[in-house]
């Protein structure tokens, strides 16, 4: 990928709709942003998060006059609308539906978090937008190789619901200073204490490794992580993301378990760390 030209990555997607006068206040409690604080026609990216804090979906909101649309960027958009509705009382003033497949569109950049580059959604039959005039649009392999030099969690083994927001480097989705949200009483708590079992991380390698491959240092004692992505960009190139053990994280080269083809390790380019990180 040439990072000078200008691409987008476009894809189709279903949106949960939400109408009526306790929108605001029900998805407060559902994600991890501040929903009573924001504007009107804000647009948010958040997590939802289960009861024990693991991330269960990442999300993206539109605010409107009469509730809000939320696209599930990560994660099972259907399990996202089944958990919804499951939670959804009368006295909630909160009225749900799931609506046709919108287009998104994103820019492409490696000078800035996926968190902070352009995002339109784009209605069926309208055209796309003219800020993108001039862009083409990524290849498959494209798409890819920036989501995980981003260390964006798409995959299924990436965002597997073992995983909280700070191991995933999504703490910047977070806001602390909120009201009560669900998973929030375990969020808290890894905040004040600073510490995470593992975390993941961007690698290449010049030998093909495949996802679930275990990875170890050089002495191979014990397992050091296992990776969750992986992508073939060339012959001689691969890469993709792995969680990494907590004692292994300042490794910058660690090993697969068979074949023991050595891989190198990064942090992604949009992961979050908590402010105490070292």
């Amino acid at each position: 990928m040439n990072n000078v030209e200008n691409i987008i990555w476009e894809a189709n997607y279903k949106v949960i709709k939400l109408t009526g006068e306790g929108v605001r206040q029900f998805l407060h409690g559902q994600t991890s942003a501040d929903i009573i604080g924001a504007h009107k026609e804000d647009f948010i990216k958040a997590c939802c998060l289960s009861n024990k804090g693991k991330v269960r979906a990442l999300i993206e909101i539109k605010l409107n006059s009469i509730g809000a649309d939320i696209l599930v960027l990560s994660g099972s958009h259907q399990e996202v609308l089944e958990g919804f509705d499951r939670v959804i009382f009368p006295a909630d003033r909160v009225h749900i539906k799931s609506i046709d497949c919108i287009r998104r569109v994103q820019k492409i950049s490696l000078e800035e978090t996926w968190k902070e580059s352009i995002v339109r959604w784009i209605g069926d039959k309208k055209s796309i937008d003219n800020i993108f005039k001039g862009f083409r649009l990524a290849t498959l392999k494209e798409v890819e190789s920036w989501r995980i030099m981003q260390g964006i969690p798409l995959s299924e083994k990436d965002i597997s619901s073992a995983s909280n927001p700070i191991e995933l480097g999504l703490i910047d989705l977070i806001d602390s200073n909120k009201g009560c949200y669900l998973g929030q009483e375990i969020i808290s708590k890894l905040i004040r204490v600073g510490l995470v079992n593992k975390q993941i991380r961007f690698w290449e390698s010049n030998h093909e490794i495949k996802v679930n491959t275990d990875l170890v240092d050089n002495k191979k004692e014990s397992i050091a992580g296992i990776i969750t992505s992986s992508c073939k960009i060339s012959d001689k190139k691969t890469i993709g993301l792995a969680m990494i053990k907590r004692q292994y994280l300042k490794y910058n080269t660690l090993f697969s378990v068979n074949s023991y083809h050595s891989i190198s390790l990064k942090i992604p380019i949009s992961f979050a760390q908590l402010n105490n990180d070292s």
